[in-house]
């Protein structure tokens, strides 16, 4: 698997959102929880950002995400699921789901119930995720064909 390089040039906001829980018709002292957040992207490298400038000292949770990718092997239901993480509060947290190649994903963010106010960052990474190994046997591979036809050639030479 590629090492990523951890430089801010190789990240690019994607989604940036900020979202307030809804109160009960009829009750203002009660209030609807902030509706999940879904969204599809390009690329299996992110970074997410929960924040809630009015939360108590001592709440740590923020929500959770949960990653899918578009398999195609269901009829009715495309999406698989294929990582969830749990996000604690104005704590960045790296979503990484490269073992899984496709062309488009999605990520799904849920929050916890007590919030009212959320702000929702998420980045994408965008530098090189080609992996040195596969370019590597890439070389090889080619460098085989070459040698196994120059083989071929000495062989077919004297007859």
């Amino acid at each position: 698997m590629t090492r990523l390089k951890l430089s801010p040039r190789n990240w690019a906001s994607i989604k940036t959102s900020t979202l307030k829980a809804r109160k009960f018709p009829g009750n203002s002292n009660k209030f609807q929880p902030i509706n999940p957040v879904a969204f599809r992207l390009n690329t299996p490298v992110c970074v997410a950002l929960i924040e809630n400038r009015t939360a108590n000292y001592n709440w740590w949770l923020a929500g959770w995400c949960q990653a899918y990718f578009y398999s195609g092997a269901f009829v009715n239901r495309q999406l698989t699921s294929v990582g969830e993480w749990k996000i604690g509060l104005s704590r960045p947290v790296l979503l990484d789901f490269r073992k899984y190649q496709a062309e488009t994903y999605a990520l799904e963010f849920t929050f916890a119930k007590w919030h009212r106010d959320i702000k929702l960052q998420v980045w994408k990474y965008t530098g090189d995720l080609t992996d040195a190994v596969d370019v590597d046997l890439q070389k090889v591979i080619a460098d085989l064909a070459r040698l196994e036809k120059k083989v071929d050639d000495i062989s077919e030479y004297g007859r």
